[in-house]
């Protein structure tokens, strides 16, 4: 059996997250030993792992590198040296991970995210088998200089990668990167499905309730801000509209909210149809697919491109969704056949909730197709054995 160490640096309940537990619990089940390295000290995802009984280590100190959209630095940004002085970490904590991997001493390395280049290099250094997953889209930069030294450490140092989309294959530009679908537990939705009657929200939405469902809380990638001024202009005209609002959003201490919580806060202000928007907080798995059945559509808003989970997991509940157009998106639904795909605007939301609610039966068909588009894609079963079958080859052709 092969000791098999997951890298992953933010123990955050998401996308990257749930999909690691997912793929740990797998792989424990057919008897190899699993360990979690997480790099960040604080978190909500702890007790997940916990739960589970998938054990984990905190290595804090060794410096991680994003080049995603969403977490790009621009030289034009408040702190324009930072690219640079976060690359210069990276290679000086590279001994560092190090010193962890050959305490851990494991036969394969697998790597969760793409920000983990110190870990890849000492990785590489150390002769150890090691498998990247790519979950973000690499952002193209202004002149392309970080971005060739992030493909190149990607091709210098994983013996396989994996992407979750094909856009992000293609942003990355490496052949031998193998696209696997981030995963979804349809036992657990199935079982949603026929048995919801202890939905905690339940209360929040009426029969006659036409209710949108947003997963992604105050990220600022997200596009929190713009969903909700688009719905309170959409909710204006159409009175049974209700918004159901996922993930960690303060409400109540300015001094601790960020841009966007501060815009929404503003908006709430402004507007008086406000009764119908519900903050729900951070929800584990179980009630991010309870909230999704008692919901008639998804709406993503994001404002940079990257490969949604939330889309995923609407359609396998059934779920139509609206969607930000960009390539990562259009890679799941077509518009008007499976969703509705729309410029991340205010105006561009309020239009197509009008759309969703003169159109309820075309949003019924859009549900039936996502579900069986889902069963294709995202089967946990299948997509985590392919990636086992990585992971094994990884450690085979490591051990020649």
């Amino acid at each position: 059996m092969a000791r098999i160490l997951f890298v992953h640096h933010m123990p955050y309940i998401g996308g990257a997250t749930i999909s690691l537990l997912s793929l740990c619990k797998h792989i424990k089940s057919l008897g190899h030993d699993v360990q979690v390295l997480f790099t960040l000290e604080s978190g909500n995802a702890f007790e997940l792992f916990t739960q589970e009984g998938i054990p984990y280590l905190i290595k804090p100190g060794v410096q991680i590198y994003g080049h995603a959209y969403g977490a790009y630095n621009s030289f034009k940004s408040r702190r324009p040296w930072r690219p640079i002085t976060n690359l210069i970490r990276v290679f000086s904590t590279i001994p560092k991970a190090e010193k962890i991997l050959r305490e851990i001493n494991p036969d394969v390395v697998y790597l969760n995210t793409s920000v983990l280049l110190s870990f890849a290099i000492a990785s590489k250094r150390l002769k150890m088998p090691m498998v990247w997953h790519l979950r973000e889209q690499l952002h193209d930069g202004h002149f392309g200089l970080r971005k060739r030294i992030v493909k190149s450490i990607f091709s210098r140092n994983a013996d396989i990668i994996i992407s979750i989309s094909k856009e992000n294959k293609r942003a990355l530009g490496l052949e031998k990167t193998e696209v696997i679908y981030n995963s979804v537990n349809f036992k657990l939705y199935d079982r949603i499905k026929k048995n919801v009657t202890n939905w905690k929200f339940k209360k929040t939405a009426s029969p006659s309730s036409f209710v949108c469902l947003f997963l992604g809380g105050s990220v600022h990638s997200k596009g929190a801000d713009v969903l909700i001024e688009g719905f309170l202009k959409a909710s204006e005209i159409h009175m049974n509209l209700v918004l159901l609002i996922a993930g960690k959003f303060e409400r109540y201490e300015r001094s601790k909210m960020n841009a966007i919580e501060k815009k929404v806060d503003t908006l709430i202000k402004h507007y008086i149809n406000t009764d119908r928007l519900y903050f729900l907080g951070v929800l584990k798995p179980e009630e991010v697919a309870e909230s999704l059945f008692y919901s008639n559509v998804l709406i993503w808003p994001a404002t940079v491109p990257h490969f949604a989970r939330p889309i995923m997991e609407a359609m396998a509940m059934g779920k139509p969704v609206i969607a930000s157009d960009f390539p990562s998106s259009r890679e799941l639904v077509n518009n008007k056949e499976n969703g509705i795909l729309i410029p991340p605007t205010a105006q561009e939301i309020k239009k197509s909730l009008a759309w969703c609610i003169h159109h309820k039966e075309e949003l019924l068909e859009m549900g039936e197709k996502n579900s069986s588009k889902a069963r294709l894609l995202f089967d946990e079963t299948l997509n985590n054995a392919r990636i086992m079958d990585k992971i094994l080859e990884s450690w085979s052709n490591g051990s020649k």
